[in-house]
Formats: structure tokens, C-alpha cells, sequence
């Protein structure tokens, strides 16, 4: 996989559960997940988030909390859903300043965070899912 663009097609969950393996691999701290709902941005974070843990954890959206919390593997990983949010203060109340500058962060719908991301491009990588069928997706990655 190599940059600065890489697009991947993915046909079912065992090939997700490797791509988002290899993403974890890359050693990036921030991963913003872009795509329409239902493309599979919180299937990715469950695979990613699995890596850091031998149990299969039930990672689940945080569309109504914004934010859910792991402690894993010494880590902390923060996987925020910002759909829902209207403003960059809101974002300064769930923590992402914090969170961006030592822990690991997933970010569903991070456009309205670029001010806080710009920062830290180099510890960034975009995934950008779209919708092929039912099963498959298209994966864009800078």
C-alpha cells in the first residue's frame, strides 16, 4: 500500500478485517473516516480497533455518545463520530484536542475538524469508503 493515493476494492469482511489490519500496521495515529452513511466507516473502526486486542470487542457507532473510549494494549483510542456536530466548540467539549495530540484517534466525518487536524497531517491517514454493492466497497486512501 503506498501513497500519496491508493485505491483498494474490498469484497466482503474478511478482506476488511485485512486492509483495516495493514492500515493498523502503518503505524498512523489518526485515521479520518470519510463516505455516505452505511459505507462501512464503523465496520473499518471495529476492525481496526480489534488489532490492539486478542478479544473481539463489540465496537458499536458512536453517532449518539460522539465519542467511545478503549484502553487497550496500553493505548488509548478514541472513535469519534462527528455527524452530528455543528460547530468547531463542540468539538473542544468531547476532548478531540486532547485526544489528537498523543492517542490514537478514528474519526467518522472529520471534515468539520480540519482546523484541529491540520496539525498533525504527517500522523493522518484519509480513507475514503464508498459504496460498489451490497457487499463491496471502494477504498481511497491518502
Amino acid at each position: 500500500m503506498s501513497h500519496p493515493m491508493t485505491q483498494e476494492v474490498i469484497k466482503n469482511l474478511q478482506e476488511l478485517q485485512a486492509f483495516a489490519t495493514r492500515i493498523y500496521n502503518l503505524g498512523k495515529r489518526i485515521i479520518c473516516l470519510k463516505g455516505d452513511l452505511g459505507a462501512g466507516k464503523t465496520e473499518f473502526a471495529r476492525n481496526f480497533i480489534n488489532n490492539f486486542s486478542d478479544l473481539s470487542l463489540k465496537v458499536t457507532s458512536p453517532t449518539y455518545n460522539i465519542v467511545q473510549i478503549y484502553e487497550l494494549g496500553g493505548k488509548k483510542i478514541y472513535h469519534f463520530d462527528l455527524y452530528r456536530i455543528e460547530n468547531a466548540e463542540e468539538l473542544r467539549e468531547i476532548g478531540l484536542e486532547e485526544a489528537l495530540e498523543n492517542d490514537i484517534c478514528l474519526i467518522e466525518w472529520p471534515e468539520i475538524a480540519e482546523f484541529f487536524l491540520k496539525s498533525y497531517k504527517n500522523e493522518i491517514i484519509n480513507l475514503k469508503i464508498e459504496i460498489i454493492d451490497e457487499n463491496s466497497r471502494k477504498i481511497s486512501i491518502n
